[in-house]
């Protein structure tokens, strides 16, 4: 979570700035499965059923970490993440799949994600990945100078 100084609510004071955190795909959306360590890492969650959704969201706002199925409606995920790249090249994205085989394994890690998750096996590794991530992103955007 990063501050913004004086940005606000009047002068000298301080205005907490949520990581933004954008989960996509039917299966993810529906939550249940994050929902529990999404709250604890105390971010803003946004939710994307669908690859043009993503690329809308991500055209439009800051987003600081993407977490996506690999069974977008639209698109395959390891062809939509190359398509996402091009416009956030920055981005971490952790990619989740039910349907693991060694092929879509290698075609995801070939992107550079951050994190292959195999769900429900990989679930309790997320939320510490999805916070070092969102470390990370945090420091360099202070480094920056701003979001």
């Amino acid at each position: 979570m990063g501050f913004a100084p004086g940005f606000g609510a009047g002068r000298g004071s301080e205005v907490i700035v949520r990581s933004v955190v954008l989960v996509a795909g039917p299966s993810l959306s529906e939550g249940l499965e994050i929902q529990g360590w999404l709250d604890d890492l105390d971010c803003q969650v946004i939710v994307a059923e669908s690859a043009r959704d993503v690329m809308r969201l991500a055209r439009q706002q800051p987003i600081d970490l993407l977490i996506m199925d690999t069974a977008l409606p639209d698109m395959e995920g390891e062809k939509f993440i190359p398509l996402i790249r091009v416009v956030r090249p920055d981005l971490p994205i952790i990619v989740t799949t039910r349907n693991h085989t060694p092929a879509l394994e290698q075609a995801v890690r070939a992107c550079e994600v951050v994190f292959y998750a195999i769900r429900p096996d990989d679930l309790p590794h997320l939320g510490e990945v999805a916070g070092r991530s969102l470390a990370g992103a945090e420091a360099a955007t202070s480094s920056a100078g701003g979001r």
